[in-house]
């Protein structure tokens, strides 16, 4: 059994980062990197990157890993391995340009983050079984217009969870050996794959709560759940 705890504290002064995402704020910061038309139709964004005055970000990440032997010594001896890990974003916070107010990302502005997320990883071995489980969430979040404060055309991240799942079985194969005569080997593999096990898709709704565009239910993951069958052999 391992665990372990880590914080982390970063500051940065005259750094270089990304263009935050677009909002009417930052266009009045920077017209020159917001190309319009005569009529007034937003035709390019100069996102290069930019120089930023300071930035604040702290964190706290913790991880639990176990491992069970299963079934008695032998061939059919396997072992089952866990593995948890967290993280929590406590702080994230830039400022950019004195026209603008400080940004805090775990609030929205800027684009927003996440605040917290977990992952969750089984991974099972025995005898010519195996078998693979990954599952993984991500808090929601919101999406500020308006630097500094909520507004109704906000757009809310709902909370995300994905799982998928591999199973994989090995047949053995008898192999001639030049000295020893005819020993076993691992021949076909065959291993089954699901991606997104429970269909699970990205959902959002506005600040106002009506639905938001562009988050129906193909928009942004237009598979979903995937299957793959997939048949191994060394040669």
């Amino acid at each position: 059994l391992q665990g372990g705890v880590n914080f982390e504290r970063a500051e940065a002064v005259d750094d270089i980062g990304a263009l935050p995402a677009p909002t009417p704020q930052l266009e009045a910061a920077f017209p020159e990197r917001f190309q319009r038309d005569a009529s007034g139709r937003l035709v390019s964004i100069d996102q290069r990157p930019l120089n930023i005055r300071s930035a604040l970000s702290e964190s706290l990440s913790s991880s639990l890993t176990a491992n069970v032997p299963l079934g008695d010594e032998g061939a059919r001896r396997g072992v089952l391995r866990v593995t948890l890990n967290h993280s929590w974003r406590l702080t994230n916070r830039t400022t950019i340009h004195e026209a603008l107010p400080e940004l805090d990302r775990l609030a929205g502005d800027g684009g927003g983050v996440s605040r917290q997320s977990l992952g969750l990883s089984i991974d099972a071995r025995r005898g010519r079984w195996g078998v693979n489980i990954g599952a993984r969430w991500r808090d929601g979040y919101r999406f500020r217009r308006d630097f500094g404060r909520d507004g109704p055309d906000d757009l809310r991240i709902a909370p995300f969870s994905a799982v998928n799942l591999k199973l994989t079985r090995k047949f053995e194969r008898a192999i001639a050996g030049r000295d020893e005569g005819t020993r076993r080997g691992v021949g076909l593999q065959v291993e089954l794959e699901i991606a997104n096990l429970f269909d699970a898709r990205p959902k959002a709704r506005l600040g106002d709560g009506r639905p938001a565009p562009g988050y129906g239910r193909d928009d942004q993951d237009p598979l979903g759940r995937t299957v793959q069958l997939s048949l191994k052999r060394r040669f």
